[in-house]
Order: C-alpha cells, then sequence, then structure tokens
C-alpha cells in the first residue's frame, strides 16, 4: 500500500509544476505572434444604401364589367315649324300719278284767311307781329289732301292775352283731321301786339277763318 501513495503525491507536485510551463509557453507565443505578425487594419467598405425600387404592375381586372341596360332617354319635344313666309304688303298711302284713281283734275290750290274780333269796341285790335305773311309762311296745303280732293275752311278761336301770346285755341269749324292740326299749330306760333282798351293792355278773343280752296 505505501507505494501507491507515493506515486499520487509524485503527481501532485508535478502538475504545478507542468501548469506554471504551459503557460509560460503560451504567454511566449502570443508574445511572439505580435511581434513577428504585425496588427492588420481591417478596412471595411460600407456600399451607398440604395433602395430597390420594385415596380408592381397593378392587376388588371380581366372580369368584363356587366353592361347594364341603358336607360330610355327622354324625349323632348321637337316643334316642327314651317318654312313659309307669308307675304305682306305694305301700301303706301302717297298717292302716285301713275296710280288709278279718280281725282279731280289739278287746279291752283289757294288759302284764305281772314280775321274777325269779338270785341267791336275795342281802340286797338291785336296785331300779328310780321304782319298776315307770318301766318301765311306757317301754313301749307297737304299734296297728298290737295290730290285727294279734300278742300273747306278751319275756323279757329283762340284769345290773345296782355303779353300778346296766345291762349285757349281751338278749332271750332273742322276741315280734316290733318288740316286742323297745321292751323293750330301755326296759330300757337304766332306772337300779337296785344290789343289795347283805353291805352291799357287787354285780352281779346279771336276768330280766324282759314280757307283750303281748289280752284
Amino acid at each position: 500500500m505505501l507505494p501507491s501513495k507515493t506515486i499520487r503525491a509524485d503527481l501532485r507536485n508535478k502538475y504545478n509544476k507542468y501548469l506554471n510551463i504551459s503557460l509560460i509557453i503560451v504567454l511566449l507565443l502570443v508574445i511572439a505572434a505580435f511581434k513577428f505578425f504585425p496588427k492588420s487594419e481591417t478596412k471595411i467598405k460600407v456600399k451607398p444604401f440604395v433602395d430597390d425600387i420594385i415596380f408592381v404592375e397593378p392587376e388588371i381586372n380581366t372580369l368584363q364589367k356587366t353592361e347594364q341596360p341603358s336607360l330610355p332617354k327622354p324625349v323632348i319635344p321637337v316643334i316642327a315649324v314651317d318654312d313659309l313666309t307669308e307675304d305682306i304688303i305694305f301700301e303706301d298711302i302717297s298717292i302716285s300719278e301713275k296710280q288709278v284713281v279718280s281725282l279731280p283734275p289739278e287746279k291752283e290750290k289757294e288759302v284764305i284767311i281772314k280775321e274777325e274780333y269779338s270785341f267791336k269796341a275795342v281802340e286797338h285790335k291785336p296785331e300779328i307781329i310780321g304782319g298776315m305773311e307770318a301766318l301765311q309762311s306757317k301754313i301749307y296745303y297737304p299734296e297728298i289732301i290737295r290730290r285727294a280732293g279734300i278742300e273747306g275752311q278751319v275756323i279757329v278761336e283762340f284769345i290773345v292775352n296782355k303779353e300778346g301770346s296766345v291762349e285757349s285755341a281751338e278749332v271750332i269749324k273742322s276741315a280734316n283731321d290733318q288740316l286742323d292740326e297745321i292751323v293750330m299749330n301755326a296759330v300757337k306760333a304766332l306772337k300779337f301786339k296785344p290789343g289795347e282798351q283805353r291805352g291799357k293792355p287787354v285780352k281779346v278773343k279771336i276768330k280766324i277763318p282759314i280757307t283750303f280752296n281748289l280752284k
């Protein structure tokens, strides 16, 4: 039994020795490696980051749409207008010499003007400024009336006031509407020297008959 204990004790003594020798050898190897093999710089190349863009085509629906029956469009009524132009005849009221119209023979026109005063006792009668020629120049005998053979007398009654103006004019005898209007416009445009009684201007009523005569 004595020899076995001796061997184990001997191994334990050598274990520490061998461990120390092993650590020394490893340390020497590490030192030798750093000395004989210098550090190599590791270069890392970084590539720029590029997103991979992937185009995805939209899915095409190959299913055909079911056609819905179209609704009937509202009917718009169309009003048909016949392209007919009614002939409108405008009759010229003027009388042409070429027209066959029974007219009296051509006669000279004549306008007769007379003056009548209602105040017989007036000392100074009103006088037309410019004389009877002033009235005559404002009256005319329309050709259409003359050719139609219309003649007659128009009597206008009016008042010459204190300022010599005409007022309250009216036709008391008519020959024709157009002739009446001509005479009225002519009389209203007249200016008078007013009548006088005892040296003072007074109102005087006057009648002027104007005759349109074909002779």
